[in-house]
């Protein structure tokens, strides 16, 4: 009867310490957003259209993730001499999920300290950013469609206080 006893509470230690230990998921594959910019966004007395292209990827379930655009400034009152662009590299953003308060549909959130160029010289090596994807919140609906993007100080100065927005670029179903 002892052995009884004790071999069920060994086997109950056993199996309370199992429980305790992390179960070894599969790491998802990279999920990989891509789209467009095209907004005009406001710096002092200057309204710039902002367009260009940008990558997004997460890292599997490390809660990372990263980013990088290719955005082209133009002043429409002054195109010829006010053109310029910039590259813009986020390599090991915080991701954040959670929802989108005014419609209930799933969002992520990327931040962190991005590198952006200026016509190809650094101009911010550590400019705080923040991106945002939201989308449809039915099952019928886009999951992500849409991203915001907006800077922190001192890259606010240039690109302005409000968010830049652009599309996910949606792939042809086969």
């Amino acid at each position: 009867m002892r052995s009884r006893t004790v071999g069920l509470l060994v086997f109950a230690v056993t199996l309370m310490m199992g429980a305790n230990t992390p179960a070894s998921a599969q790491t998802p594959a990279q999920t990989k957003y891509e789209g467009t910019v095209s907004d005009y966004v406001q710096v002092g007395a200057i309204t710039w259209l902002i367009t260009g292209s940008w990558t997004l990827e997460l890292k599997g379930r490390s809660d990372t993730g990263s980013f990088s655009a290719s955005l082209n400034m133009v002043n429409p009152a002054a195109p010829e001499t006010a053109a310029h662009t910039h590259h813009v590299t986020l390599a090991e953003g915080e991701v954040e999920y959670d929802e989108d308060w005014s419609t209930g549909a799933p969002r992520f959130t990327l931040t962190g300290p991005a590198a952006v160029t200026s016509q190809g010289n650094v101009a911010w090596a550590d400019a705080p950013i923040t991106i945002i994807m939201t989308g449809g919140a039915t099952a019928s609906g886009l999951r992500f469609s849409n991203l915001s993007l907006a800077f922190g100080d001192p890259a606010s100065g240039h690109f302005g206080s409000s968010a830049i927005v652009g599309v996910v670029a949606q792939k042809a179903q086969k």
